[in-house]
C-alpha cells in the first residue's frame, strides 16, 4: 500500500507513484466504496504524477522545509490533467522529506458519483502526500 517517488537530481524532474488502494478514509465502507465503485481501482490501480521542481536545488534545502512548485501533469482513473502545487522539502541526514497538499475533482477525471450519493460525496477532495525519499 506504499507509493513510490523519486527526483532526478540532474533535471529537477519528479515522479510519485500512489497506489489507489493506499487512499484512507474514516469509515472502511467509505474506503471500499471509493475503490470499487468510483475509482475502479482494480482497473486504475494508481495515480502518477510527473513533472519538474521549479528552482529546486538540493544545496539549498536543510532541515528546515522549504517550498519549490512541482509544476507537471496527474494521471487518474485513466485521465491526465495539469497539476502545479507547492512541495514543502526538507532534508534529515540522506533522507528528502517532501510534503504536498492539493484538491482534486472527481469530474475532472471521470468520475461518476451516482446521484442518489452525491449529497454526502464531496465535489472536491483533498489530497495530503507525504514521501521520505533516500539518497
Amino acid at each position: 500500500r506504499k507509493s513510490s517517488g523519486l527526483i532526478n537530481m540532474s533535471t529537477n524532474d519528479i515522479a510519485l507513484i500512489i497506489p489507489i488502494i493506499s487512499f484512507k478514509f474514516d469509515k472502511e465502507l467509505m474506503e471500499e466504496h471509493f475503490n470499487e465503485n468510483y475509482m475502479e481501482s482494480s482497473q486504475f490501480p494508481k495515480a502518477i504524477v510527473k513533472g519538474t521542481l521549479e528552482n529546486f536545488s538540493l544545496s539549498e534545502v536543510s532541515s528546515e522545509k522549504k517550498s519549490f512548485k512541482l509544476k507537471g501533469t496527474i494521471t487518474m482513473h485513466g485521465v491526465t490533467k495539469p497539476i502545479e502545487t507547492p512541495v514543502g522539502i526538507s532534508k534529515s541526514g540522506d533522507t528528502l522529506k517532501l510534503e504536498t497538499d492539493f484538491v482534486l475533482q472527481p469530474a475532472d477525471f471521470n468520475i461518476e458519483i451516482p446521484k442518489i450519493v452525491s449529497n454526502k460525496i464531496a465535489d472536491k477532495v483533498n489530497v495530503t502526500a507525504q514521501y521520505s525519499l533516500l539518497k
